[in-house]
């Protein structure tokens, strides 16, 4: 979420101006909302908390809980904040856990995509690294 912007000028035109060139910068990308510098872990768990828990029946949600706790919270790849996280970081992740189970990799890089997705359409300046 964008923190609320003021601008102040002498004249009616001049406020329209500002806010024409703010909209500009903003449609750039050049603001960073607060979000961005979340950690990923507590990112995750707020997406699969308030958006995931009421998509799926329970027993796929504490599975999921489960995968979460395992493997991203108070992991490397989970102590990053999002605006840090990059496709490498993930990549590196996803192939170690591969090494024990490509399942279980396929199941966090499901969590992983779905929540930075999420993340990035609900306008939070974050890159979406996947096509969905």
């Amino acid at each position: 979420m964008v923190k609320p912007h003021y601008g102040y000028a002498k004249t009616e035109s001049a406020v329209k101006r500002k806010l024409r060139e703010y909209k500009k910068e903003v449609a750039k990308g050049n603001f960073e909302t607060q979000d961005s510098y979340m950690l990923f872990q507590d990112y995750c768990l707020d997406w699969l908390n308030s958006v995931y828990k009421n998509k799926v029946i329970v027993t796929t949600f504490s599975e999921r809980m489960r995968t979460y706790n395992r493997y991203i919270l108070n992991q490397p790849i989970g102590k990053v904040t999002l605006n840090n996280l990059t496709q490498k970081m993930i990549q590196k992740h996803i192939n170690s856990i591969a090494e024990v189970s490509v399942n279980v990799a396929k199941i966090v890089l499901f969590l992983i995509k779905s929540s930075l997705c999420y993340a990035y359409q609900a306008d939070k300046k974050i890159i979406c690294l996947f096509k969905m």
